[in-house]
């Protein structure tokens, strides 16, 4: 049986080491998300800025969705010359996404810098 202050400093350590791991995660820098079915002709990720380049199916509102739920609420959204600009922004990271429609199918140019 341990004593109460054993318990109590294990009870601190575990704790601390929690916040410490958590802490960790978050200052991890983005990966690159590519939607279900990308058809990939460029992707570089050994270091940064990380790319990314792509052909999709998925319409231009299901690519938004699915950044959306992977980085998280779009810090700002352009269109210049036709193409979609999104931004998102993490701790580490500012994440820029471009959409443009090719014949039947959206290019998708990923930046994580």
């Amino acid at each position: 049986m341990l004593s109460k202050n054993t318990t109590k400093r294990i009870t601190v350590i575990v704790l601390s080491l929690s916040l410490f791991a958590l802490k960790s995660s978050a200052e991890t820098a983005a990966t690159i998300e590519l939607l279900p079915g990308a058809q990939v002709f460029a992707q570089y990720q050994d270091k940064k800025p990380f790319v990314a380049n792509f052909f999709t199916e998925q319409s231009e509102q299901e690519i938004i969705d699915f950044y959306q739920s992977n980085y998280g609420e779009i810090t700002s959204q352009t269109r210049i010359k036709g193409q979609l600009v999104l931004k998102f922004s993490s701790e580490s990271d500012n994440i820029r996404i471009i959409v443009s429609r090719q014949s039947n199918k959206h290019q998708v140019d990923i930046l994580i810098n």
